[in-house]
Order: C-alpha cells, then sequence, then structure tokens
C-alpha cells in the first residue's frame, strides 16, 4: 500500500500495468482499510482517507 501510494505521488501512471495489479493486490487483501495503523495515518495526513479509522 505504502509503495502504491509514493509511486502514485511521485506521478507514476496508476492506468499502467504495474499500478494497476498493485491495485489489485491491495483490493484483495481488503484496501486501504485493512492495513495497519502507520499506513492508514499517513494516507489520513495526506487527505486521502478519513482520520477516523486510525483509531
Amino acid at each position: 500500500m505504502k509503495a502504491y501510494f509514493a509511486l502514485k505521488m511521485s506521478g507514476d501512471d496508476p492506468q499502467a500495468p504495474h499500478m494497476a495489479r498493485a491495485r489489485a493486490a491491495i483490493l484483495a487483501m481488503g484496501g486501504a482499510e485493512a492495513s495497519n495503523v502507520f499506513t492508514r495515518t499517513l494516507l489520513a495526513l495526506f487527505g486521502v482517507m478519513p482520520g477516523r479509522p486510525c483509531r
């Protein structure tokens, strides 16, 4: 999740094959909501997801 987000923030095309595979793997494992607290906090700091799930 963090690697995908870093690549996306650095300008990688979300439709590129490697990004599509990463997104599919992330979603298969439950998406951002299922990630660890550090990843959810990072995403909340960037406004990608609400801060409430970080608790």
